[in-house]
């Protein structure tokens, strides 16, 4: 009998777009096991709905079931602030409360990806722990002044991390509880991450970084990446900073697996999956400085030859 990992997503509409490739990172590389998936989302978009269920019967030999919760933003309002104009980031907060009969979940942020088993991760040992998570070594100094100031001695990467649910509901470390204690100051500048690690710092479980390797777009980092990669360092899962990877150059070789990803997946759902791979003209015409400094008959040839390409690019 295979074994079950539940996961858990909270999204926007807008962002359940890109959901269908994180998903299908997930059950590539974990056809062993079966899954219990549970969104929760502002409200469903029924496209990325549709595509989700298309890649979940790619693979045949994988129990999946799905389950969607609409939140109602309602019960947030006046005790957290938004994130980018949403609390979708948030919802995971709910997870005690909405999933009750769930003893601990998987949690992943969608612009995350799975490039190996998950098997070890789920099993983390959490007694005496309400959550486990991999250590974050990239902390602006406005948020070190932060954490220092409310005595927040962890930085868990909350991309990716187990909540031990039958604990948080032992303890009494209720959606309430969380919002009893949380900081305003810390919420509004790391959003979940924040919170968690206020709450829970002292119940932690460290894994290994293996299960949050961290992206960063730029060159110096991209070819890193390449280095580790090439080197056969072992990285389970990833996580993107400063850019989600449809928000990033496919030239990039830290998302070529992505965009990989992404053209597997669009063949599997046979259309559109609502975003696209842009030129690499795309790039240089958007960015800022270049618009800046680029003569103008140059800069709108260049748009005009983009446009005239398209958004798609091959490998």
């Amino acid at each position: 009998m295979k074994e079950k990992i539940v996961v858990g997503y909270s999204s926007s509409y807008e962002y359940m777009t890109y959901l269908p490739v994180q998903i299908f990172t997930v059950l590539e590389n974990n056809q062993d096991c079966d899954f219990e998936i549970y969104i929760l989302c502002d409200s469903i978009n029924e496209f990325a709905q549709e595509n989700i269920k298309k890649v979940v019967m790619h693979f045949k030999d994988v129990n999946v079931d799905i389950h969607y919760h609409e939140v109602d933003d309602s019960f947030f309002d006046g005790k957290l602030p938004k994130w980018h104009g949403s609390y979708a980031t948030l919802y995971s907060l709910l997870y005690e409360q909405l999933l009750s009969d769930v003893s601990k979940i998987l949690f992943f942020n969608i612009d995350t990806i799975v490039f190996g088993s998950l098997k070890e991760y789920w099993n983390t040992d959490l007694t005496n722990c309400l959550w486990a998570g991999a250590n974050d070594d990239f902390l602006p100094d406005v948020l070190q002044k932060v954490n220092k100031k409310y005595n927040i001695s962890t930085n868990v990467n909350c991309s990716s991390i187990i909540l031990n649910l039958d604990g948080v509901r032992n303890e009494g470390v209720t959606t309430d509880f969380f919002l009893r204690n949380l900081k305003h100051e810390v919420a509004q500048l790391h959003a979940d991450q924040g919170i968690y690690n206020l709450v829970l710092g002292s119940r932690t479980k460290f894994v290994d970084k293996k299960y949050s390797y961290m992206f960063t777009m730029n060159p110096y980092c991209d070819l890193q990446f390449k280095k580790d990669f090439n080197a056969g360092k072992v990285i389970v899962l990833a996580t993107y900073n400063g850019a989600n990877p449809w928000e990033a150059s496919p030239f990039f070789y830290s998302t070529h697996y992505y965009w990989k990803c992404f053209d597997r997946v669009k063949a599997i759902c046979g259309g559109s999956l609502g975003f696209e791979k842009k030129t690499r003209l795309w790039y240089i015409k958007n960015h800022k400085f270049f618009k800046a400094l680029c003569p103008k008959f140059l800069y709108h040839f260049i748009i005009f030859v983009s446009n005239k390409i398209g958004k798609e690019v091959p490998f």
